[in-house]
């Protein structure tokens, strides 16, 4: 009775917090959504489509080395919600600060972008809104900081509603990008200072597409040179129990060009690359 109890008290949280951000977004009038495909932007665009059906539009960046499956997701989820959809391609080898990849690198990609975004949103005389959370104040974030700068509203942010509750109200809806795991830029997987470039970038994209194709999906591949540093979720573990899948996988990753191929005994842990951070000098 008690778990029945707790349950049905979230369930009207979550509705609470539904009508609350679509007061919001009723509020801020029509708009333009940065829409990446995953469920903190998915949620966002759903709801703003709902305030103003005619009016609401998704900008939607296609980086070079993006996952071209995940772009024809987001595509797809415009298309069957009849969402005006605008895909605006960027090469981010030529964003300015982002091959040098210093601990800058994410404010000096979401400025561009953002920037871009923010110009064309004007053009169509809409609001531009883009999906952060008040989770994402937990860790080191500079891009979050870029969009302060030009002055990017962030609904969730303004309304203090955290990843759970996104993911929550996205089950409610039936997203379909609901459960999906978060995919942050491939850049994420390099430490920081070691120079990007179009190689080092297509071979992390094309062994996460060939994780992704065994039937992985809570994870990352860390590059550091020659070595690919598997993270895995607790239940991707399990996965690697299958007889010559850790064989198979070695081999595969070897044959992109790494010659060792290790597995973190830490688990997925979303931007590890920033414990360095935390040494760094003040």
């Amino acid at each position: 009775m008690e778990e029945k109890s707790r349950k049905n008290i979230e369930h009207w949280d979550y509705l609470l917090e539904r009508k609350r951000l679509r007061k919001y977004l009723s509020d801020l009038g029509p708009s333009a959504v940065a829409f990446s495909g995953g469920v903190d932007s998915g949620l966002l665009l759903a709801l703003a489509h709902e305030a103003y059906p005619e009016q609401t539009r998704a900008l939607t960046i296609a980086f070079r080395f993006s996952s071209e499956t995940d772009l024809k997701k987001a595509q797809d989820f415009c298309t069957e919600r009849k969402i005006a959809q605008t895909v605006i391609e960027v090469d981010e080898l030529e964003i300015p600060g982002f091959s040098e990849n210093t601990p800058e690198r994410c404010y000096h990609c979401k400025r561009s972008i953002f920037s871009r975004m923010q110009e064309l949103s004007d053009d169509l005389g809409l609001k531009l809104i883009e999906g952060s959370n008040v989770d994402d104040r937990n860790d080191f974030r500079p891009g979050i900081r870029a969009l302060r700068e030009i002055n990017i509203t962030s609904p969730f942010v303004d309304c203090r509603i955290n990843k759970r509750t996104i993911r929550s109200l996205a089950c409610e809806l039936g997203l379909e990008m609901a459960k999906t795991p978060s995919k942050p830029c491939l850049a994420t997987r390099f430490p920081y200072f070691e120079c990007l470039d179009a190689g080092k970038l297509a071979r992390v994209k094309d062994a996460e597409a060939y994780l992704e194709s065994l039937g992985f999906r809570e994870f990352r591949v860390r590059s550091h040179a020659d070595l690919a540093r598997l993270e895995l979720s607790t239940e991707e573990w399990e996965h690697l129990k299958e007889p010559g899948l850790r064989s198979e996988l070695n081999s595969a990753l070897r044959q992109l060009g790494y010659q060792y191929v290790s597995l973190d005994l830490d688990f997925l842990k979303s931007g590890s690359m920033n414990r360095v951070l935390n040494d760094r000098p003040d």
